[in-house]
């Protein structure tokens, strides 16, 4: 799923799907969906429903972060 997770962060119900793997992911799986996104992420955070799966990765981004 990982050359399509920008289309599907973007989907009306694929976002949700994303939002559910970005939750239970560890960090090597987040380090490659931001890879993966990030020539995209502006486009995804500006869809309606691409907005919340960023904001997923962005929370959970910063509860691994602070973990450390």
């Amino acid at each position: 799923m990982l050359p399509i997770i920008g289309e599907v962060m973007s989907n009306q119900f694929g976002n949700y799907l994303c939002q559910k793997i970005i939750e239970v992911a560890d960090e090597s799986i987040l380090q490659m969906i931001v890879t993966q996104i990030l020539n995209d992420v502006v486009y995804i955070s500006l869809d309606i429903h691409g907005t919340r799966a960023v904001q997923t990765l962005i929370e959970k981004l910063a509860i691994t972060i602070l973990s450390e």
